[in-house]
């Protein structure tokens, strides 16, 4: 006999609150990336912090990705508001 218990498959309140959580971690790693880029470049104030080439693009190549994630979400929550739309 196996000892492995089947997991329960998700409930929409389940789901719901999975979502919830992954979106406030997500919200708080934006807060502290934009907290962090205020820090090293304040508006109107020559930068106190001097960013080496390499963590700039760095630094700018996640926020290309942040725009592209955001962009999937929105087009993949459309189709899925779509889809539950029909349903009613």
């Amino acid at each position: 006999m196996s000892d492995e218990t089947v997991p329960a498959e998700p409930t929409a309140s389940s789901l719901k609150v999975e979502l919830r959580a992954s979106l406030e971690l997500l919200k708080k790693d934006f807060e502290s990336l934009k907290h962090f880029v205020d820090e090293i470049a304040p508006e109107g104030v020559p930068a106190p912090i001097r960013l080496s080439r390499e963590d700039r693009q760095e630094l700018l190549a996640a926020t290309s990705e942040i725009h592209d994630a955001a962009d999937d979400i929105v087009f993949e929550a459309e189709k899925i508001k779509e889809k539950l739309e029909r349903l009613g």
